[in-house]
Protein backbone atom coordinates (compact mmCIF):
# COMPACT_ATOMS: atom_id res chain seq x y z
CA UNK A 1 0.00 0.00 0.00
CA UNK A 2 1.15 3.32 -0.86
CA UNK A 3 0.09 6.57 1.28
CA UNK A 4 -0.32 9.25 -1.35
CA UNK A 5 1.81 12.49 0.26
CA UNK A 6 4.33 10.09 2.17
CA UNK A 7 7.30 8.17 2.43
CA UNK A 8 5.34 5.32 4.46
CA UNK A 9 3.96 4.95 7.79
CA UNK A 10 7.36 4.55 10.34
CA UNK A 11 6.66 1.37 12.29
CA UNK A 12 5.46 2.44 15.77
CA UNK A 13 7.49 1.26 18.33
CA UNK A 14 7.54 1.61 22.57
CA UNK A 15 10.24 0.44 25.49
CA UNK A 16 9.20 -1.21 28.33
CA UNK A 17 11.46 -1.34 31.06
CA UNK A 18 11.90 -4.36 32.90
CA UNK A 19 14.26 -4.32 35.35
CA UNK A 20 18.30 -3.81 35.91
CA UNK A 21 21.09 -5.83 35.48
CA UNK A 22 24.10 -6.47 38.32
CA UNK A 23 25.59 -3.45 37.61
CA UNK A 24 22.68 -1.61 38.03
CA UNK A 25 21.74 -0.47 34.15
CA UNK A 26 18.08 -0.56 33.25
CA UNK A 27 16.86 -3.56 31.19
CA UNK A 28 15.14 -2.01 28.39
CA UNK A 29 12.70 -4.51 25.67
CA UNK A 30 11.57 -2.72 22.28
CA UNK A 31 7.91 -3.51 21.29
CA UNK A 32 6.64 -2.89 18.06
CA UNK A 33 2.68 -2.01 17.21
CA UNK A 34 0.88 -5.24 17.18
CA UNK A 35 -0.07 -6.22 13.26
CA UNK A 36 -3.66 -5.73 12.01
CA UNK A 37 -4.54 -9.31 12.19
CA UNK A 38 -3.21 -10.03 15.84
CA UNK A 39 -6.57 -10.90 17.55
CA UNK A 40 -7.30 -13.23 14.70
CA UNK A 41 -3.88 -15.21 14.98
CA UNK A 42 -4.14 -15.35 18.90
CA UNK A 43 -7.68 -16.70 18.63
CA UNK A 44 -6.18 -19.33 15.77
CA UNK A 45 -3.65 -20.57 18.30
CA UNK A 46 -5.48 -20.30 21.33
CA UNK A 47 -9.34 -21.19 21.12
CA UNK A 48 -11.40 -20.67 23.84
CA UNK A 49 -11.46 -24.17 25.91
CA UNK A 50 -14.83 -25.51 25.81
CA UNK A 51 -16.58 -26.72 29.02
CA UNK A 52 -16.26 -29.76 30.15
CA UNK A 53 -18.62 -32.32 30.16
CA UNK A 54 -20.08 -33.50 33.33
CA UNK A 55 -21.84 -36.50 34.13
CA UNK A 56 -24.14 -38.21 31.83
CA UNK A 57 -27.45 -36.72 32.39
CA UNK A 58 -30.58 -39.23 33.46
CA UNK A 59 -34.18 -39.21 33.02
CA UNK A 60 -36.82 -39.36 35.90
CA UNK A 61 -35.95 -42.96 36.41
CA UNK A 62 -31.80 -42.73 36.69
CA UNK A 63 -31.90 -44.36 32.85
CA UNK A 64 -29.30 -42.46 30.32
CA UNK A 65 -30.65 -39.96 28.05
CA UNK A 66 -28.97 -41.17 25.02
CA UNK A 67 -28.78 -38.24 21.46
CA UNK A 68 -31.41 -39.60 19.58
CA UNK A 69 -29.43 -39.86 16.03
CA UNK A 70 -26.02 -40.93 17.23
CA UNK A 71 -27.37 -42.92 20.60
CA UNK A 72 -23.91 -41.91 22.27
CA UNK A 73 -25.27 -40.57 25.97
CA UNK A 74 -26.00 -37.02 26.56
CA UNK A 75 -23.61 -35.43 29.21
CA UNK A 76 -24.41 -32.22 31.23
CA UNK A 77 -21.93 -29.26 29.89
CA UNK A 78 -20.21 -27.25 32.98
CA UNK A 79 -19.91 -24.18 31.04
CA UNK A 80 -19.29 -21.38 33.77
CA UNK A 81 -18.16 -24.39 36.31
CA UNK A 82 -14.73 -23.39 38.24
CA UNK A 83 -13.06 -26.06 36.41
CA UNK A 84 -14.31 -23.84 33.03
CA UNK A 85 -12.99 -20.60 34.57
CA UNK A 86 -10.19 -21.87 35.35
CA UNK A 87 -9.74 -23.01 31.95
CA UNK A 88 -10.55 -19.81 30.93
CA UNK A 89 -8.20 -17.63 33.23
CA UNK A 90 -5.46 -20.05 31.86
CA UNK A 91 -5.78 -19.23 27.80
CA UNK A 92 -6.47 -15.72 28.96
CA UNK A 93 -2.97 -15.55 30.63
CA UNK A 94 -1.35 -17.54 27.62
CA UNK A 95 -2.94 -15.42 25.34
CA UNK A 96 -1.49 -12.37 27.28
CA UNK A 97 2.25 -13.99 26.51
CA UNK A 98 1.47 -14.63 22.88
CA UNK A 99 0.38 -10.71 22.59
CA UNK A 100 3.83 -9.77 24.23
CA UNK A 101 5.62 -12.32 21.78
CA UNK A 102 3.78 -11.54 18.62
CA UNK A 103 5.12 -7.30 19.51
CA UNK A 104 8.44 -8.19 20.28
CA UNK A 105 10.47 -6.36 18.22
CA UNK A 106 13.04 -8.32 15.73
CA UNK A 107 15.99 -9.47 18.22
CA UNK A 108 15.06 -8.42 21.42
CA UNK A 109 14.92 -11.06 23.11
CA UNK A 110 16.01 -15.20 22.77
CA UNK A 111 13.92 -17.76 23.76
CA UNK A 112 14.91 -21.12 24.80
CA UNK A 113 11.65 -22.57 23.45
CA UNK A 114 11.54 -23.22 19.91
CA UNK A 115 8.75 -21.66 18.02
CA UNK A 116 9.24 -23.88 14.75
CA UNK A 117 9.32 -27.52 16.77
CA UNK A 118 6.13 -26.25 18.61
CA UNK A 119 4.06 -25.60 15.44
CA UNK A 120 1.49 -27.97 16.05
CA UNK A 121 1.29 -27.06 19.30
CA UNK A 122 1.06 -23.34 20.01
CA UNK A 123 -0.14 -24.10 23.82
CA UNK A 124 2.68 -25.60 24.77
CA UNK A 125 5.00 -23.10 23.51
CA UNK A 126 3.34 -20.04 25.29
CA UNK A 127 3.51 -22.03 28.27
CA UNK A 128 6.96 -22.67 27.71
CA UNK A 129 7.49 -19.13 27.29
CA UNK A 130 5.59 -18.16 30.01
CA UNK A 131 7.88 -20.30 32.21
CA UNK A 132 10.77 -18.72 30.71
CA UNK A 133 9.55 -15.40 31.27
CA UNK A 134 8.99 -16.29 35.23
CA UNK A 135 12.45 -17.89 35.34
CA UNK A 136 14.12 -14.29 33.87
CA UNK A 137 12.16 -12.58 37.10
CA UNK A 138 9.52 -10.72 34.61
CA UNK A 139 6.78 -9.88 37.50
CA UNK A 140 3.23 -9.61 36.67
CA UNK A 141 3.64 -5.49 37.30
CA UNK A 142 5.93 -5.77 34.21
CA UNK A 143 3.82 -7.86 31.69
CA UNK A 144 1.06 -5.11 32.89
CA UNK A 145 3.57 -2.57 31.51
CA UNK A 146 4.07 -4.65 28.48
CA UNK A 147 0.78 -4.48 27.89
CA UNK A 148 -0.10 -1.44 28.09
CA UNK A 149 3.13 -0.05 26.44
CA UNK A 150 1.15 -2.34 23.43
CA UNK A 151 -2.41 -0.91 23.56
CA UNK A 152 -0.77 2.46 23.47
CA UNK A 153 1.20 1.66 20.35
CA UNK A 154 -2.07 0.38 19.07
CA UNK A 155 -3.60 3.48 19.32
CA UNK A 156 -3.35 6.42 16.99
CA UNK A 157 -3.80 9.76 18.58
CA UNK A 158 -5.50 12.82 17.14
CA UNK A 159 -2.94 14.33 16.13
CA UNK A 160 -1.36 11.72 14.21
CA UNK A 161 -4.87 11.89 12.15
CA UNK A 162 -4.25 15.43 11.76
CA UNK A 163 -1.13 15.46 10.19
CA UNK A 164 -2.00 12.18 7.55
CA UNK A 165 -5.11 14.41 6.88
CA UNK A 166 -3.08 17.98 5.92
CA UNK A 167 -0.11 15.71 3.79
CA UNK A 168 -2.91 14.25 2.00
CA UNK A 169 -4.50 17.81 1.86
CA UNK A 170 -1.51 18.84 0.31
CA UNK A 171 -0.85 16.04 -2.09
CA UNK A 172 -4.26 16.31 -3.50
CA UNK A 173 -3.85 19.96 -3.63
CA UNK A 174 -1.09 18.95 -6.24
CA UNK A 175 -3.16 16.65 -8.10
CA UNK A 176 -5.73 19.54 -8.51
CA UNK A 177 -3.25 22.62 -9.54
Amino acid sequence: MKIIGSDGIQPRQKVVYVGHDRSGKRIGILFDAPPLDIAEVIAAELPTPPAPQGPVKRDDRGREIKDELTGVPVRTSLLGSAKHRELIAENEKLRVVALIYHCLAPNQVKFNADRDSHKDNPRKFYELIREEMKNANITSRVIDHMVNAISELNDVDQTELEEAGKAIEVENSKGNA
